[in-house]
């Protein structure tokens, strides 16, 4: 996965143990058959299965990021579906490495930008001044 580029999506179904059933791009090393979380290291593929888990028991959607073997890191959308095939929806998305540099308030700032919050909104609802959000 490391070979897509920043901002390639992917989306994958799952059946209920976790296994791919469908794949939306070919260049994904995930195939039709195995476990969606097969090719990342053992700390993505334990954050993954939970997250999955609580997907398909409690029907809530999750919001994780995970990095592949190559280091590449994801932010990735879980949904439940209601289908006797299909237990989840995932969507990925592969974001630049340098996001990990951000502080945690950093980050919220982003997310919050790219809700297309206004940067005076973002002040008021952080409790800081304009010019730290800029």
């Amino acid at each position: 996965m490391a070979d897509m580029p920043f901002g390639a999506v992917f989306v994958v179904l799952c059946d209920w143990r976790g296994k791919c059933i469908w794949a939306s791009d070919g260049d994904l090393p995930i195939q039709v058959g195995e476990l969606a979380w097969m090719q990342l290291p053992v700390k993505s593929q334990r954050e993954s299965k939970l997250a999955f888990s609580q997907v398909v028991t409690l029907r809530e959607e999750r919001l994780l990021e995970v990095s592949d073997q190559q280091g590449a890191l994801f932010r990735c959308w879980l949904w439940p579906l209601d289908c006797p095939e299909t237990a989840a929806c995932i969507m990925g998305l592969r974001l630049p490495r340098a996001i990990e540099s951000l502080t945690a308030r950093e980050r919220r700032c982003l997310e919050l930008l790219a809700k297309g919050t206004e940067t005076k909104q973002i002040a008021s609802k952080l409790d800081v001044s304009l010019s730290t959000v800029h």
